[in-house]
């Protein structure tokens, strides 16, 4: 890999950023490169395509340890980052304080990642127990033998009409349910 030296100060300049931002949250998070074809430039707000003057490209990941999927950009590199020395006074544009914003941002997009992540995994839940609630209520309002005349005093007529009715919207609800996960 070209300039790999070069990458890894980078790497270790972006780290001791994280480390000294009294977050609380280092600890969990860890700084990792890869090359890039394109990237988001955020000026012109568009997707940019590396040029053969600037390849290869590097982007600074700031990753999730407990979820190694979970990452989000830093920073991008290039060539003529990675092959002339950075003056000292520029140092801190690369990995100094004025990475901090980048990098605090990208905590709080991977924590909002987490949170929402989490709040869909309880509504999955919910819908889970509901579809089996209205199924089995369904089920058990449909077999006469087991309610009987015990439940409000109802006919078997009405009883399995709730039954059927209960069962047909869990049956329908599952199908939409089932056909919405495969997506």
């Amino acid at each position: 890999m070209k300039g790999k030296k070069r990458l890894e100060q980078i790497k270790r300049g972006l780290e001791k950023t994280l480390s000294g931002m009294k977050s609380g949250e280092e600890g969990k998070y860890e700084i990792r490169y890869e090359p890039i074809t394109e990237y988001n430039h955020d000026a012109i707000g568009a997707r940019v395509y590396v040029t053969n003057r600037d390849s290869p490209a590097y982007q600074f990941l700031l990753v999730d340890k407990s979820n190694p999927n979970a990452s989000y950009p830093v920073m991008h590199v290039f060539w003529s980052d990675i092959v002339r020395p950075i003056p000292e006074h520029m140092e801190k544009y690369f990995y100094g304080s004025a990475t901090e914003p980048n990098l605090r941002k990208a905590i709080d997009s991977l924590t909002k990642n987490k949170v929402q992540a989490e709040r869909k995994r309880r509504v999955e839940h919910l819908e889970e127990t509901l579809l089996l609630i209205l199924i089995l209520s369904g089920l058990f309002f449909l077999s006469f033998n087991i309610t009987g005349k015990t439940i409000a005093d109802l006919s078997t007529k009405t009883s399995s009409f709730f039954g059927a009715g209960l069962l047909i919207v869990g049956l329908v609800a599952g199908f939409f349910w089932f056909k919405g996960r495969k997506r």
